[in-house]
């Protein structure tokens, strides 16, 4: 907010441009507004990286989860008794669970970051009221 000729007023600082050389020099660019922690302007982060090279990252099990029926269904449901004769080894039980637990993880509505977001976006909503 400014101060002009004693009247506040907002101003957008959080704004980025580009022009058609530009975007032509740079065709794999993507920008993206990070979320407001500590302060009324989002920071920007300018990817200059296809967004469709991902890297697949480390998996890592919460303790938290394991109170959670449905991780329990999962669980039990790739570690079942293992037969010689069903083809399956401890490599491929643990991929198979591992992609089961990451696709629940993404679409749980008990998930953690979508809770945080949800409450920043309230949050947000309750700043705008204020202005």
């Amino acid at each position: 907010m400014v101060l002009k000729e004693n009247v506040w007023s907002q101003c957008r600082l959080d704004r980025a441009f580009g022009n058609a050389e530009w975007f032509s020099l740079f065709p794999r660019t993507h920008l993206q507004y990070l979320e407001r922690l500590g302060s009324d302007h989002r920071p920007i982060f300018l990817s200059m990286v296809s967004q469709t090279q991902r890297r697949r990252g480390r998996f890592m099990f919460d303790k938290r989860w394991s109170t959670q029926p449905a991780v329990c269904d999962i669980i039990k449901k790739h570690w079942r008794p293992v037969e010689r004769s069903d083809g399956r080894d401890v490599t491929s039980v643990i991929s198979s669970c591992r992609k089961d637990l990451a696709q629940w993880k993404r679409s749980d509505a008990g998930n953690s970051k979508k809770q945080i977001m949800q409450l920043r976006l309230q949050l947000e909503g309750e700043e705008k009221k204020c202005f």
